[in-house]
């Protein structure tokens, strides 16, 4: 989303104001073109979300986007306040706009549209200059660059190295995590330096990866996604699955070895940086992920050979 951000401050007369659920809100710490956060909980669903209506709607919007398009974004939009409330015209709460949007294939006249590209629909159609396309941003404070090195300093951690990160939302987007550690045994077998880390809830990944991989491999303990970013900045080349995490990895303009599964690679692959993207071709990618419907496991990241990932980071590297 972070373009779309920079596209709607580019007359600098305008402020901008982002609803966002925790902890996605870290993404946008320090964001020159966010005005203002409104962060809901998952825990306190309810009280949050009040909340950030009554933040919304004391922000005083010309213009109120939804683009989630899910009902809690659109009832957001909805009591906003704003005179004009966007959202896309196929939608379940339509009826809370009072300007619908037509399909992105519509208004960009073409199909195969990235996620980037996606999520400009709106502004686009309401006439703000999207071309060219802004790159992503992820954050990078220096209280994080410090943390970062300070946490390198005591592991012995070098910069540029392979940073490899085994997490993943889904099961049928989670390349096991034997084959990480193969992987990652191969890299430090050729003398490369190769750091693990995951995010916080994944600290069994990164244990099974630890007592599976040779020992020198290093680790980084889960932390905030801005100290995640931190860590990225560092790397000469990053290794993950379609996750959040590979996103900020291709921000930060770092070559990219993503692993896809169930999703949609041509909507999801890392935006304007060199990467590889390691792919099935079986007929019933993308699903929505959530379990595999058509096998007993989910083959589309499950047949995914360690050899190719590591074809692809050496040829990074070269």
């Amino acid at each position: 989303m972070t373009p779309a951000l920079e596209v709607a401050k580019r007359n600098p007369r305008n402020k901008v104001a982002v609803v966002s659920e925790e902890p996605c809100d870290q993404v946008l710490a320090g964001n020159p073109n966010v005005d203002e956060v409104f962060v809901t909980s998952r825990i306190q669903r309810l009280a949050s979300r009040l909340r950030a209506i009554r933040r919304v709607r004391e922000f005083k919007a010309d213009i109120a986007i939804d683009m989630h398009g899910g009902t809690t974004s659109s009832i957001i939009v909805g009591l906003s306040g704003a005179e004009m409330r966007v959202g896309p015209e196929r939608c379940r709460n339509g009826w809370l706009f009072n300007c619908h949007v037509p399909t992105p294939a519509s208004v960009w006249r073409r199909s195969g549209l990235h996620t980037v590209e996606d999520q400009l629909t709106s502004l686009k159609f309401l006439g703000f200059p999207v071309e060219p396309i802004p790159p992503l941003w992820a954050p990078q404070k220096p209280e994080d660059i410090q943390f970062a090195c300070d946490v390198f300093a005591k592991a012995q951690i070098k910069r540029d190295f392979v940073l490899v990160h085994p997490g993943a939302a889904f099961a049928t987007k989670q390349w096991p995590v034997e084959r990480f550690a193969v992987l990652a045994g191969r890299l430090i077998a050729d003398g490369l330096q190769v750091v693990a880390t995951v995010g916080p809830g994944e600290e069994e990944k990164l244990n099974q990866l630890t007592q599976l991989t040779d020992r020198n491999l290093k680790t980084v303990a889960p932390s905030t996604l801005g100290r995640f970013s931190a860590f990225v900045s560092f790397c000469k080349v990053y290794v993950g699955n379609d996750t959040g995490s590979t996103h900020i990895a291709t921000a930060l303009k770092k070559p990219v070895v993503a692993v896809f599964g169930s999703s949609d690679s041509r909507v999801w692959y890392p935006w304007q940086t060199e990467s590889r993207v390691i792919k099935s071709d079986l007929g019933c990618i993308p699903c929505p992920g959530y379990r595999c419907l058509e096998y007993s496991e989910p083959r589309c990241i499950r047949t995914i050979e360690v050899e190719e990932v590591y074809q692809a980071v050496q040829e990074l590297i070269a």
